[in-house]
């Protein structure tokens, strides 16, 4: 695989090869390893489930055969931290603890507690990053959803992380019964391994629902943040995530529930977001919002009247799914 300098070390022309290879520091130990994706310009999707799921992949010449979600992942042969890309890349982006600090909590814990360690290692035995299949690729996904349970457990500033996490792998059990040959070539080997992790890891989600289940519970644990919650976008989208997630698994009332929800706080702040922009010079002690400023609200608005549209839509698959 010819390779070219990049700002990450050695990588792959991005527009003649389909996967590309780059090397780059493992953020908890500092392990320079080569890791692998897909390069976004030779593929792209046409469809996306109802819990956003992308699907329907297309793909340039060259790129036919791969699965794009096998290659979300990046992992670290040495400490077995394991993320997605960008994670890796900038891990606990936003997250007010030093990095240093979560390194060395996940070093002391591969040591000193035996069920993390034990976990760690089976899921990182065997991994071949250059040639992954299934397998693979479903190993890789719960090593990343326990490390971040494990991170998340000591900073407890973002639940998001973990429930994209929980989400990925729900897909990935999902695309298990969709995609050709995964099940036959996947399934036993994946029923013993999570049989053989269940008393190392009592929380393992085995099945898509509880994948899927598990996201709620995140989204539910961000929610109840203050920092997250005072800020209406995130409220709005946390509880249309869910909504989303309810729909998939069936639970038609608390989806209309949280739907409606998300729908009162997006037309509450999209108004008092409306309210600010039509202050001229200043009124009642509120000043006029100029520039950049002005940009963002208008931004603001329209992605939370955005979320009210896509409210309705969702209420009609309901309506439809029960008639």
């Amino acid at each position: 695989m010819k390779q070219v300098a990049t700002a990450h070390g050695s990588e792959t022309p991005p527009t003649s090869t389909a996967i590309v290879s780059c090397s780059a520091a493992c953020p908890m130990c500092g392990l320079v390893g080569t890791q692998y994706r897909l390069n976004p310009r030779q593929f792209w999707h046409t469809h996306r489930d109802v819990d956003l799921q992308p699907s329907g992949y297309q793909f340039r010449a060259g790129a036919q055969g791969v699965h794009p979600p096998l290659l979300a992942m990046w992992h670290c042969t040495g400490c077995r931290f394991t993320a997605e890309s960008a994670d890796f890349q900038a891990p606990l982006k936003g997250v007010l603890i030093r990095l240093d600090s979560v390194a060395s909590w996940v070093k002391e814990a591969a040591s000193t507690e035996a069920a993390f360690r034990v976990t760690l290692e089976k899921l990182g035995e065997g991994i071949q990053l250059a040639s992954l299949n299934f397998y693979q690729a479903m190993k890789l996904h719960l090593l990343a959803l326990r490390i971040w349970d494990f991170i998340g457990s000591r900073v407890k500033q973002d639940y998001l992380t973990q429930a994209k996490y929980s989400m990925l792998l729900a897909w990935l059990y999902r695309d298990m019964g969709t995609v050709d040959g995964a099940r036959p070539q996947t399934a036993a080997q994946l029923d013993r391994l999570i049989a053989e992790l269940r008393g190392v890891w009592p929380a393992l989600p085995a099945t898509e629902e509880a994948a899927l289940r598990q996201a709620i519970g995140y989204y539910e644990a961000s929610l109840a943040i203050t920092t997250f919650s005072k800020d209406p976008m995130n409220e709005v989208s946390a509880l249309q995530r869910i909504g989303r997630i309810q729909i998939k698994l069936a639970e038609w009332g608390r989806a209309r529930e949280n739907l409606r929800r998300s729908t009162m706080q997006a037309r509450a702040a999209a108004t008092e977001i409306r309210q600010q922009l039509a202050v001229r010079g200043n009124q009642a002690g509120r000043v006029e919002v100029t520039g950049s400023a002005r940009e963002e609200l208008v931004d603001r608005e329209r992605r939370l009247l955005a979320f009210v549209d896509d409210e309705q839509r969702l209420s009609d698959l309901i309506r439809e799914q029960q008639a």
